[in-house]
């Protein structure tokens, strides 16, 4: 709960006021996709991320689509949109696990990813993001 104070009548009015600290460490995301993605598949995937970009004050999300056999313009568009809504929240997103046809099928497609980072491996997006967020205990987190 928010607690408003009167600066002028504040105990403490006149201090140097100390900058406000997250409660939680910042941490990157892990959300690996596996299988085929429908409309209700793609709704809960991304319910599924803003919880945990909310929950876990990530500054990094990494989708990985190594396990999703097919990318076809409604799963682009999910991605896509998946990636808005991170980057409305704070967040970067990177997408991982490209395989060679799924970036041939999204080319093809004409689907324009730029706006979304892209590493081929999912050990190389886990080194960009890990790169990006403070050594923590808690530096890593799957959702």
């Amino acid at each position: 709960m928010a607690r408003w104070y009167n600066t002028a009548t504040s105990p403490d009015a006149g201090k140097p006021r100390r900058s406000y600290k997250n409660p939680k460490p910042s941490c990157a995301l892990l959300l690996p996709l596996i299988g085929a993605l429908d409309s209700r598949r793609a709704q809960q995937v991304m319910e599924t991320l803003l919880q945990g970009i909310a929950e876990h004050t990530a500054e990094s999300v990494i989708l990985d689509i190594t396990g999703v056999p097919l990318v076809d313009t409604h799963v682009a568009g999910m991605l896509l949109r998946a990636a808005q809504a991170v980057r409305l929240l704070g967040a970067r997103v990177m997408l991982t696990g490209i395989r060679p046809e799924v970036a041939q099928a999204i080319v093809g497609l004409g689907v324009d990813l730029s706006s979304i980072e892209t590493r081929a491996s999912l050990q190389d997006g886990i080194a960009a993001a890990l790169g990006r967020v403070r050594a923590t205990p808690h530096g890593w987190t799957t959702i």
